[in-house]
């Protein structure tokens, strides 16, 4: 994946901004949930009831890969839970949270973010990377099977490392050259 094949990433703080103005409960969390987990839109339509522990604060997210099931298990934060309790029927025990299709997530992810679902995902990765979260987390988080794979976000983080790189050149005593 080069940076040129996605096309629109969005920032932690763009994202934020737009997922405020999401008035209906379910669709703001389930963007919500979408940036927290870093999951694909697929995982997310898929959480259950009883994939959540409130206990624990974590949800089971389960992926349907080409050799089987895999299962990952990722903490949730106490206001994303809290979001998240408000929109489950508290009747009931078991059964999906999002009653909605990929291509239903797709247009309202359209409509709110101005973005696929995908992306988000991307976005959420790039935020991650750039903000120093160590890429094995990142990794673990999206359910990535391999590093390399994961390794990809580096590459979105060149202007990072471009000012990262002048920082150390300006530390280099008597870099002025005689030449």
């Amino acid at each position: 994946m080069s940076q040129f094949k996605i096309k629109k990433i969005l920032t932690a703080k763009d994202y934020g901004l737009k997922l405020q103005s999401i008035e209906n409960n379910r669709d703001h969390v389930l963007f919500l949930m979408l940036w927290e987990t870093g999951a694909r839109i697929s995982e997310i339509l898929n959480i259950r009831i009883e994939h959540v522990n409130v206990e624990n604060r974590t949800i089971n997210i389960y992926s349907l890969k080409k050799k089987g099931e895999s299962i990952r298990i990722l903490p949730i934060d106490r206001e994303t839970l809290r979001k998240l309790s408000m929109i489950i029927d508290p009747k009931k025990k078991t059964g999906l949270i999002f009653d909605i299709g990929r291509k239903q997530a797709y247009v309202l992810s359209q409509k709110y973010l101005g973005v696929n679902p995908h992306a988000i995902r991307h976005s959420r990765a790039i935020d991650l990377i750039t903000h120093g979260t160590n890429v094995e987390i990142v990794r673990r988080l999206l359910g990535h099977t391999r590093l390399d794979v994961t390794q990809i976000y580096l590459d979105f983080d060149f202007e990072t490392m471009r000012t990262e790189l002048d920082k150390v050149q300006l530390m280099i005593p008597n870099k002025e050259s005689k030449i």
